[in-house]
């Protein structure tokens, strides 16, 4: 709340930022982890085949295509900041609610039974 003022320093420049960005995509993603991506994704949407009761009671749209792509680029960049060889199960579960909560829609019956979002993203990652 006073006038102190922060000293910014540079942690990337343009060039080093790129080239991140350029090495994400070149982090492996196994198919088990690909097919674990898609069967989140498919089983969110209520009108699916995969989709199980509670999805269908309480989901008004699930998560698209570029929801699944959007995991496969978030759980690359988590396993290159973790040092890992390749994306795993657990990168995706670490960044699945981040990705799909503002894809997945709540219908009217999770807003009576107080259902949010997180808890439907939850309920989904346990059958991961």
């Amino acid at each position: 709340t006073g006038k102190t003022s922060a000293t910014v320093e540079a942690v990337l420049d343009a060039t080093s930022l790129m080239a991140l960005q350029d090495a994400v995509l070149e982090v492996p993603v196994p198919d088990h982890v690909t097919q674990a991506i898609l069967q989140l994704t498919h089983r969110s949407r209520p009108g699916g085949e995969l989709a199980d009761d509670f999805i269908k009671n309480y989901v008004a749209w699930g998560a698209g295509p570029r929801a699944s792509q959007s995991l496969v680029r978030a759980a690359r960049a988590l396993a290159l900041l973790r040092g890992q060889a390749a994306a795993s199960i657990e990168e995706v579960k670490a960044v699945a609610a981040p990705v799909l909560r503002h894809r997945i829609l709540p219908n009217y019956n999770a807003t009576g039974d107080n259902i949010t979002v997180e808890q439907i993203i939850t309920h989904l990652l346990g059958k991961l």
